[in-house]
């Protein structure tokens, strides 16, 4: 999982937009007119599972309000989905339809369950997922049912978030079929979903249906160039994301991943650590990752432009595509001179352009690493 900065976290821990969708939510609470078993669906990405979770804050949080205050006790333990009257639910391996294979499978992956709930608590748009992870199973609905025969640990409302619902098997479906008819009069029921058809009727039947529409370009764009994206890129990626802030978020961090691999392929490049350096280069040759090459060689050539527009204009920081490797930047630039920075600009527009003309990877993969040591040389110590 793509780690967050403490900005971002702040960001991606909301629902981006949704506005009407939050409006009638509040509105149905505040007239005690909201459904203990509703069904979310749309497009993943849209942020379906993120509405669910908003929902689940406010029926949780201390205060009288219809939105989460953020701050009470409920609302510090709702942020990080650890509330002990909160159930998560999401596929898991299989452990055979004993009694107690949801326990063991819970056990055995504890781990990862941990990460994963880590994950969506900090970014509502991450997917949880475990390794062999392909079906909530009918161990897994029992202890729903226990779990919702159970009193509240805080009193007041219980809730059970159930993600990926139309992977529950046909004996999970009729499982929880009862529950949906007759959950506790403190019980709400929240099943999230993309393919909602494949869902028994009879539970789609019980179920208040709330779908989740794609976003407006404009809220992405804003919520990314609060996350500290330049506008220009956030707008590109607002419109490629086509209305799904999840994909947004994930290009945004495949991006600063990317980068990141960037700056690691230089450290190597001029570094002394040459059987380092030749195992990078044997794992993107073996792999045929090409797509991952034209990631790096695109990665490197922004870092070369940011490096000529800091150089050029010490104070225009915001052309700087890569603002938030600034002061790697800096040190990249105090250390080493690239002669000539816009040379080399040019040289790895080439180097694109040769990738995709399909030529050898190992070829023009070991030319590369000749030409950025050949064009790159460590500062004099004065």
């Amino acid at each position: 999982m793509t780690s967050n900065s403490p900005e971002d976290t702040i960001l991606w821990n909301q629902p981006l937009g949704m506005e009407p969708q939050k409006e009638m939510l509040a509105a149905a609470l505040e007239r005690d007119r909201l459904a203990h078993t509703l069904l979310f669906h749309g497009e993943r990405e849209n942020g379906s599972e993120a509405l669910a979770i908003h929902l689940m804050r406010q029926l949780l949080c201390n205060e009288t309000g219809v939105a989460p205050c953020e701050h009470c006790p409920n609302c510090l333990k709702t942020r990080s989905l650890s509330h002990p009257d909160l159930m998560v639910v999401f596929p898991l391996p299989s452990g055979g339809d004993s009694g107690n294979g949801s326990d063991k499978a819970r056990e055995q992956y504890s781990e990862q369950i941990r990460r994963e709930t880590t994950g969506k608590a900090a970014n509502l748009y991450h997917r949880m997922e475990v390794e062999n992870g392909r079906a909530i199973l009918l161990d897994q609905i029992r202890s729903v049912r226990r779990f919702a025969g159970m009193k509240s640990y805080e009193g007041g409302n219980r809730v059970i978030l159930l993600f990926d619902a139309h992977l529950m098997n046909r004996n999970a479906q009729n499982a929880l079929l009862k529950l949906a008819e007759e959950p506790p009069a403190n019980l709400y029921l929240l099943l999230v979903t993309d393919q909602p058809s494949t869902l028994l009727p009879t539970i789609v039947s019980r179920c208040q249906s709330l779908l989740v529409p794609p976003q407006p370009a404009a809220t992405i764009t804003a919520a990314l160039t609060a996350a500290g994206t330049p506008e220009t890129e956030a707008a590109v990626i607002a419109r490629l994301a086509d209305g799904s802030p999840g994909r947004a978020i994930r290009m945004l961090q495949a991006e600063k991943e990317t980068l990141q691999e960037a700056i690691d392929f230089l450290r190597l490049v001029l570094g002394n650590d040459s059987a380092a350096l030749a195992a990078r280069l044997s794992e993107l040759t073996r792999n045929r990752d090409r797509d991952g090459c034209r990631r790096l060689f695109r990665q490197l050539l922004t870092w070369f432009r940011d490096l000529q527009i800091m150089a050029a204009a010490p104070t225009g920081s915001n052309w700087i595509r890569h603002a938030e490797a600034g002061e790697t930047l800096s040190r990249f630039a105090e250390a080493y001179v690239v002669e000539p920075v816009g040379e080399m600009i040019t040289l790895l527009e080439e180097y694109i352009d040769r990738l995709e003309k399909n030529l050898y990877l190992n070829n023009l993969l070991f030319t590369l690493v000749f030409d950025l040591r050949r064009r790159i040389r460590r500062r004099q110590r004065a």
